[in-house]
């Protein structure tokens, strides 16, 4: 069975083949934006290397963080297309580590490379397959938990992506996240409330807060909210 990794590793192959002019490569840095919400769109963005953040503007053009992403992979095929074959881009695509790098692809040769050949036509069952798993994933959690539920399942989510194991069977997360960050991935309207609910986890012994990055003491504790339902 193929692999969504072996997948990747074989798309880049092919679009590197691809004539120079229909291929450009991005290097952004953090906090620089790759796409808009609302922009048009006529290339496809595959992530070679870094790390992003999905969002888009809730109810009172409040920012709302869906994913991270840190893989490579396709970061922009989801779109919104309008009359007149004009694709708008539905979401925002946040750099969030150091640096990230991207291939800018012609979305025509881009769609002519994935009809022309079988394995490239798999992936995209699996993309789509995988995008809609973890969407329905994330509301399922989102609204079975109150916001400390909410919070627990974002930091063992984050564990899962980030953790380096370290003594004593504890996890630190090796990325920064700030608490404005969390607030935006779990509803959380304001940083005040995302810092009391951090205090409380640090005085139950779940995390400790104190340092660069944040340490997960008991990750079976925050699994719990994830798997409750």
């Amino acid at each position: 069975m193929v692999t969504e990794q072996e997948y990747i590793e074989y798309l880049i192959q092919q679009i590197n083949m691809l004539p120079y002019n229909d291929v450009k490569e991005v290097t952004l840095k953090r906090k620089e934006y790759l796409v808009r919400a609302g922009e048009d769109l006529g290339d496809i963005y595959i992530m070679k290397q870094g790390v992003v953040i999905t969002s888009l503007k809730g109810a009172n053009e409040r920012l709302v963080n869906l994913k991270y992403m840190i893989d490579p992979g396709i970061v922009t095929l989801l779109t919104e297309e309008e009359s007149g074959g004009r694709n708008k881009q539905p979401v925002d695509v946040l750099v969030d580590s150091t640096q990230a790098t991207f291939l800018q692809v012609n979305r025509e040769k881009f769609w002519k490379l994935f009809n022309q050949d079988a394995k490239l036509s798999e992936y995209l069952k699996l993309y789509y397959r995988r995008k809609i798993n973890e969407y329905i994933n994330q509301i399922r959690v989102q609204t079975s938990n109150n916001k400390t539920g909410n919070v627990c399942a974002f930091l063992y989510e984050c564990g899962q992506l980030f953790g380096k194991p370290s003594e004593n069977e504890t996890v630190v997360i090796k990325h920064r996240i700030t608490q404005g960050t969390i607030a935006e991935f779990c509803g959380i309207t304001t940083r005040n409330s995302v810092s009391r609910i951090m205090l409380n986890l640090s005085k139950l012994n779940i995390i400790d807060n104190s340092g660069k990055y944040i340490l997960i003491r008991d990750m079976h504790y925050l699994k719990g909210y994830v798997q409750k339902n």
